[in-house]
Parts: structure tokens; sequence; C-alpha cells
């Protein structure tokens, strides 16, 4: 399954530590902007969609924190 290294890690390490390395990952994958203030933000914002994720069981719930940090630069002009 394409999520075999979060398993394996969650396995490894338990879910909170695993949790840190998919987010560093996450963040990672969004180098595209050249920033790496946006690297460490996008980190943030990855361990905030998992942590929602884990505490609800939901993923519904990790897409809405998603959707709200997404729509942040229109809620407050950043």
């Amino acid at each position: 399954p394409p999520y075999l290294i979060e398993i394996k890690q969650v396995a490894l390490h338990g879910p909170f530590t695993a949790l840190a390395i998919t987010s560093v990952f996450f963040g990672l994958v969004h180098f595209h902007s050249g920033s790496l203030l946006f690297v460490g933000l996008a980190s943030v914002a990855g361990w905030a969609y998992g942590y929602t994720y884990l505490k609800t069981r939901n993923v519904f719930y990790a897409a809405l924190v998603h959707t709200l940090v997404n729509s942040s630069e229109f809620l407050f002009h950043i």
C-alpha cells in the first residue's frame, strides 16, 4: 500500500514519533515554493492534520483542518 512507510514507522516508534516523521516528509514535499520557512510551516500543518486524524479517526476532520489552513491566506490576508 502507498502508506507502507507510515505503517512501518508506527510499528517501530509509536504513533506520535511516526506522525513527526511523516510530517517532515509532508513538509519536504512542499519544497516547491523554494522556501525553507514554508517547508517548516507545511511540516507543522502536516502534524496538525495527522494529529486530528489520530484523535478523531475520521479523515473528514483532518480535511477540514487542511481547508482551514489553506483558507487562512484569505481569512487573514497574509
